[in-house]
């Protein structure tokens, strides 16, 4: 009981390699200002994939629903977590699924938010020998996290059997009961992953769209966070924006006003495609007042998949009622 209420706290205090950083040519600039508003929910469960293009929401989905995240490139391998579920791994040297336990943990590891596939907590499953890259068939332990309303989901043994260009062959089972399941999960052109769930035996799922119909993603996820009290750095839920890292790139401009900057300006930055460049920390808590606060400074520059330029600023965190997690964010196009 003391998880879960500790757990529903900490929700409501915080909301591969990467390319490189893109040179921005000047674009012809428009007037018109976009307004649009993003439904996470009070309790974060939704994550919302928008693209602004069209000004529209793609599609939407319960950040429950899934588990992992298998990368679809056929030149890469990699697996990330659900962290907007806080989920974790637990690493051992053995390679014994059946003997295994959680006493042979030597380390717990999250993922980096950054999207960078060698700092993923699950980038041991894969070894380099003389440039032929194969699985190290290493057993892991996934801790699945937290259900919105904060309870724990439960204990995943786990073991990357194999891979290729074009599949990935796992083993796992509920450590609750031992049942083994053997699944392949094979990669897909249309989608940068392939989203899978361990619940009833395991099943892949629909999350994100086709690649090149969106640029944003609204979700809760997990990253590294300075509490202001104690100054420890530790993992921590948080609520922001995540790329699209296909071929949108952005970066923040602190220092400039949003209605100061224009096409004349974009020359001199440089544009990156890390997952979490946006982030959440376009906001802040104020821990007197009990809400958050947005910080006017804070504008983005992206670019998207079709090569178009936009500024986008946030304007609040709150729905007209007074909720949390309604993202609201003014956008134009260069």
């Amino acid at each position: 009981m003391k998880k879960k209420i500790l757990f529903i706290c900490l929700i409501f205090t915080l909301s591969g390699c990467f390319k490189e950083d893109l040179p921005i040519e000047a674009y012809q600039s428009s007037s018109d200002i976009f307004t649009n508003q993003v439904e996470v929910g009070p309790f974060y469960r939704n994550q919302v994939f928008f693209d602004l293009e069209t000004n529209k929401i793609i599609s939407s989905n319960d950040r429950s629903v899934w588990d992992l995240a298998f990368v679809n490139e056929v030149a890469s391998s990699a697996i990330f977590l659900n962290s907007s579920k806080f989920m974790k791994v637990g690493i051992t040297n053995s390679t014994d699924f059946v003997t295994c336990s959680e006493k042979e943990i030597y380390e717990w590891k999250f993922d980096n938010p950054s999207g960078d596939k060698n700092e993923s907590a699950l980038s041991s499953f894969i070894v380099d020998f003389d440039n032929l890259k194969t699985a190290t068939k290493k057993v892991f332990f996934i801790d699945r996290g937290y259900t919105p309303d904060g309870n724990e989901i439960g204990l995943i043994k786990l073991q990357i059997i194999n891979f290729t260009d074009s599949t990935y062959s796992i083993k796992f089972c509920n450590v609750s009961n031992n049942i083994i399941y053997e699944h392949q999960i094979l990669k897909s052109e249309l989608t940068s992953f392939n989203y899978f769930s361990f619940d009833d035996g395991g099943k892949t799922v629909k999350v994100a769209p086709p690649k090149t119909q969106w640029d944003l993603q609204f979700t809760q996820y997990t990253t590294r966070v300075q509490q202001t009290a104690t100054g420890i750095t530790e993992d921590y839920l948080v609520n922001g924006v995540l790329l699209n890292t296909e071929s949108t790139f952005a970066v923040l401009e602190d220092l400039k006003e949003f209605d100061q900057i224009n096409h004349k300006d974009l020359p001199n930055y440089s544009l990156s495609n890390q997952y979490d460049v946006i982030g959440y920390d376009w906001k802040e808590y104020n821990f007197q007042t009990q809400s958050y606060e947005i910080l006017d400074d804070n504008t983005y520059l992206i670019k998207t998949q079709e090569g178009n330029f936009f500024k986008l600023r946030f304007t609040s965190f709150l729905n007209n009622t007074g909720e949390r997690g309604f993202p609201t964010f003014n956008f134009s196009k260069f």
